[in-house]
C-alpha cells in the first residue's frame, strides 16, 4: 500500500486509527516520515464519557478512553494512546501486533467469519452469566503494566488478571470504562 499523504510515493508502513466514542473516526496509511508528522504532536481532544452521560468513577483511578492506535509494519511494538476523560493526560502503552489489530478491528466494527480469541473470551463470559463492568490498569512493575477485568457474575464482582492490551479489546466489546490507577500515573510521571 502506498502512503496516503499528498504527493508521496513511499510505501505505507504505519497504519493510524483515530478513535472517537469507541469508533474509528478516521484512519491513515503513512510512510515513516508522514507518520511522524501526523503524530507530532498527537492530536488530543479530551473525551467525555460515553457511559450514560456521566463519568464512571473509581476513587483510586482516573478514567481513560482509547484515542489513537498506531500499527507499524517496521517495528515490533504497536502503540495504543489512552486519553484521560475530562482531563489532559495522554497515556501511551506498547502492545503486540495481534492485540493492536484485534482492537483496531473491533473499533472499526469489522466482523470476523469465525470467533477470534477476544470474541470467544467475551462469549464465554456471557455464557457463564457474566458481564464485564470495567478494566483497571492497577500496577506498573519492571516495565510491565498489569490490569484487572472486573466481571459481574452471580451478584459478585470478580477480578480477573489480564494484560492491558486484551482488556482494551474486551472493554470495547462490552462497552465498559477503562481506568488507570493514580499510583500508575504517578509512577510513569503523568
Amino acid at each position: 500500500m502506498q502512503c496516503t499523504s499528498l504527493d508521496c510515493s513511499e510505501k505505507a508502513v504505519f497504519h493510524l486509527s483515530w478513535i472517537e466514542n469507541r469508533r474509528c473516526a478516521r484512519q491513515a496509511h503513512l510512510c515513516e516520515e508522514h507518520a511522524r508528522e501526523a503524530m507530532t504532536p498527537v492530536a488530543f481532544t479530551a473525551p467525555s464519557s460515553p457511559f450514560n452521560g456521566h463519568r464512571a468513577q473509581l476513587e483510586y483511578a482516573k478514567q481513560f478512553e482509547i484515542g489513537l492506535i498506531v500499527i507499524s509494519e517496521i517495528h515490533d511494538q504497536q502503540v495504543v494512546y489512552l486519553y484521560e476523560v475530562g482531563g489532559t493526560r495522554v497515556f501511551p502503552l506498547l502492545v503486540g501486533i495481534f492485540e493492536a489489530t484485534s482492537l483496531d478491528r473491533n473499533l472499526k466494527g469489522y466482523p470476523s467469519p469465525r470467533p477470534l480469541t477476544h470474541d470467544a473470551f467475551a462469549a464465554a463470559i456471557r455464557l457463564m452469566g457474566g458481564e464485564l463492568q470495567r478494566v483497571v490498569i492497577h500496577r506498573f512493575e519492571t516495565h510491565i503494566h498489569y490490569a484487572e477485568a472486573g466481571i459481574r457474575a452471580n451478584g459478585r464482582l470478580l477480578q480477573l488478571d489480564i494484560r492491558p492490551s486484551d482488556a482494551f479489546t474486551l472493554a470495547v466489546i462490552f462497552d465498559c470504562p477503562i481506568f488507570v490507577a493514580d499510583r500508575v500515573l504517578e509512577q510513569i510521571g503523568l
